[in-house]
């Protein structure tokens, strides 16, 4: 995958930048499971499809 410097880069940074690092670290969790739950569901639809 490709990460640039899009929405979630600049959000992060902006949290950080306010609560500093542990105070914006639900935040920051919340976004990492985001991702991973769609990087997830994406190679088993992926793989699903490939199978059917």
């Amino acid at each position: 995958m490709l990460d640039c410097a899009g929405p979630r880069t600049i959000l992060l940074m902006t949290e950080a930048r306010r609560f500093v690092f542990l105070g914006s670290w639900k935040f920051t969790s919340g976004i990492l499971a985001g991702f991973a739950v769609l990087g997830i569901m994406s190679g088993v639809f992926t793989t699903s499809r490939v199978i059917f």
